[in-house]
């Protein structure tokens, strides 16, 4: 009797031993039960579950009461996650049909779709990104090449982007210019694309920004003349046109102007310019001005002139701004009046005209549309310089030898001479020369 006692006992011990939870069950258990709501920031959480859970053995999986709430959490997660993923490439999309508008302020919130998707890690919402401080805001407040640069940067396999990082360290725009880096960039993106993979931009979807590089890669002579086919720029251009692209339609104009790839023909520029200010182009409507200006496929007519450069300044075109500061500075269609000069002046440097900096250097040196003021001069030649003009470190020099708006300064006028011939001044070579 006591051995069959003894034994039912450990029977049932055993069974109860079976039917116990170990800790590791249990810790399981709470785990899955403490992971709440599923959202897109518990990923990390769900992986750490799925990853203790994982490493119990069989039995103990077996055990775990609430196993299926796993299996349902990591499904939810990837659920939205497909989400996020498709609201993320709509809103690319979205991005991408407000930048063909004519609309600046649809282009500032394409630039918010971009930037959002970048920050979601969607490389096409990077580059658009990119492209759209690069080239749609160009002639607009927010151009930003700086930071178009960093959004390009993001997208190192997209040859797209590296055409337009090599337009950059080419022209010094948002990087100090560079010659090799922009050669680098240009024959990276040409072997990844060249011969076969050029029809893909059709596909892509900002297909009208990369149909349009494509002529680029074509019109850039950063690789050497070898590389130019404008005739197969051209049929590039025309397929980005055809899309909306304003800045394809807009060199397809300056083909027929210069007559690259096409036989000379102004009236034929003149229609793409038309297009391509109907679309919004500032620059466009620059050089309808100039072709009026010089009567190249239209009558000459100096009023038209005038009134398209007043088109491109409202819409942002530096060059046409300080065209008008000029025509009323000295009186060319329009009756002088220096304030308004000034002002057109003053709004073409705030765009990072050069010329507009000096000729405001000028005025305040001058008392030209302004209050006589030798400090402000020297503080806007000093500007100038920054932007690049030779003649403006000239002024300098000659305010440092003369004392105007600064103590006279020998050695500073020395130093602004020297700056002056760095950046090609000629002028203030043979001007000066004898100072020095």
């Amino acid at each position: 009797m006591k051995i069959r006692a003894l034994f039912l006992t450990l029977l049932l011990s055993l069974c109860l031993t079976a039917c116990m939870k170990d800790e590791a069950t249990k810790k399981a258990e709470s785990d899955i039960a403490a992971m709440g709501e599923i959202t897109l920031e518990s990923g990390d959480s769900i992986k750490a579950v799925e990853d203790y859970y994982n490493s119990l053995t069989d039995k103990q999986k077996s055990k775990v009461e609430n196993a299926q709430v796993l299996t349902e959490a990591r499904n939810r997660f990837n659920a939205l996650q497909e989400e996020e993923k498709k609201r993320i490439e709509d809103l690319v999309s979205e991005g991408v049909k407000l930048i063909r508008t004519n609309d600046v302020t649809n282009h500032e919130k394409a630039l918010a779709c971009f930037e959002e998707a970048d920050k979601a890690g969607n490389l096409d919402g990077s580059f658009m990104a990119g492209y759209t401080l690069d080239w749609v805001l160009k002639e607009k407040a927010g151009q930003d090449y700086e930071k178009a640069r960093g959004y390009y940067e993001k997208s190192p396999d997209n040859p797209y982007a590296k055409i337009c990082l090599a337009f950059l360290y080419e022209n010094g725009q948002g990087v100090e210019a560079d010659e090799e880096k922009a050669k680098e960039y240009m024959k990276a993106a040409y072997d990844e694309l060249m011969p076969d993979k050029l029809t893909e931009a059709e596909s892509k979807i900002y297909n009208a920004e990369a149909l349009m590089l494509n002529g680029w890669l074509f019109c850039s002579d950063i690789l050497g003349e070898e590389s130019v086919d404008y005739a197969k720029a051209k049929e590039w251009y025309e397929k980005a046109a055809e899309l909306g692209n304003v800045t394809a339609i807009e060199n397809i104009g300056l083909m027929y102007e210069d007559g690259k790839g096409v036989e000379q023909d102004y009236a034929k520029a003149m229609e793409w310019y038309m297009k391509a200010s109907d679309a919004g182009s500032a620059e466009s409507m620059r050089r309808i001005a100039m072709m009026y200006c010089d009567g190249l496929g239209v009558e000459q007519n100096y009023y038209i002139t005038l009134e398209w450069f007043e088109k491109s300044a409202v819409a942002g075109n530096a060059e046409s701004m300080y065209t008008l500061g000029m025509a009323y500075y000295n009186g060319t269609v329009v009756s002088v009046d220096t304030v308004k000069a000034m002002e057109w002046f003053e709004k073409a440097a705030e765009q990072g005209h050069p010329g507009a900096a000096r000729s405001i250097g000028y005025g305040y040196l001058k008392g030209i549309g302004v209050e006589k003021n030798s400090t402000k001069a020297v503080e806007w030649y000093e500007k100038a310089v920054d932007l690049g003009l030779a003649e403006a470190a000239g002024d300098l020099c000659l305010a440092y030898l003369e004392g105007q708006g600064v103590e006279k300064n020998f050695e500073k006028a020395k130093e602004w001479y020297e700056k002056a011939v760095e950046l090609g001044g000629e002028n203030a070579r043979a001007y000066l020369s004898a100072y020095f």
